[in-house]
């Protein structure tokens, strides 16, 4: 920065300019990183965004965006800078088992301008439908963005009220899974499921768990009925 004084006469018209001075300062260290960790369901109207901050960094605060179905960033959180290595946000106005939200963390330097932003962190929105054959159909959208890969998913199913339990440990892709429920005719017909994505491989030897929304679907019962009788044949009651 370099300044100088400039004088002005009041009556008359002229000025007079000093000579100039300058001095060069250190601008605040950036963060050597801000990497998101995690977005994951933790509640039928709640989000969980985990994000590492550098703790080092001269920072005035970290902001949290959210993109909805792919919309414009928007801000809807903010943090002040402190010793916290770890932020967790919570966001409670979302609808996770419909729409789909995108996160990321915007770092305010010590001047207060936007500097460094993380990757972008996306939750997993289940759809479950029932088939009439019997089979529950499950499809999911992929986990966004971890630095590490997607090692497996994970498949958690509870029948009426019962707990959850694992019922299938799938491929990174296709995120699609068939469960055939046909031989589980003594409930009530709802199955209800959930699925998990587990990182493997994070630089950081960190590596996450993103869980998706509950998602339940109800098999109709399937009755038969016969169309047609032969009278004084082997059955001639014509019923259900």
């Amino acid at each position: 920065y370099c300044f100088a004084i400039k004088a002005l006469r009041e009556d008359l018209p002229g000025s007079s300019l000093s000579n100039s001075t300058c001095i060069t300062t250190d601008y605040p260290g950036l963060p050597a990183f801000n990497y998101m960790r995690s977005v994951t369901v933790s509640g039928e109207n709640e989000i969980t965004i985990t994000d590492s901050v550098d703790v080092a960094a001269i920072v005035n605060g970290y902001i949290l965006e959210r993109s909805v179905n792919g919309g414009a960033f928007e801000a809807i959180d903010f943090r002040i800078a402190g010793a916290a290595s770890v932020l967790v946000f919570v966001d409670a106005d979302v609808e996770p088992a419909t729409t789909s939200y995108q996160y990321r963390v915007v770092v305010l330097d010590g001047c207060g301008a936007a500097s460094v932003v993380s990757n972008i962190g996306a939750n997993i929105v289940l759809r479950v439908r029932a088939e009439l054959s019997g089979l529950d159909i499950l499809e999911w959208n992929g986990y966004e963005d971890w630095a590490g890969n997607v090692q497996f998913h994970t498949i958690q199913r509870s029948i009426e009220t019962l707990p959850f339990s694992l019922i299938a440990i799938l491929p990174p892709d296709p995120w699609y899974h068939a469960d055939d429920v046909s031989n589980l005719t003594g409930t009530t017909g709802r199955f209800c499921y959930f699925v998990e994505a587990l990182e493997a491989g994070n630089p950081s030897g960190i590596n996450a768990v993103s869980r998706s929304n509950t998602a339940c679907a109800v098999q109709e019962e399937t009755v038969y009925i016969p169309n047609a009788f032969v009278i004084g044949g082997y059955n001639p009651v014509f019923k259900p």
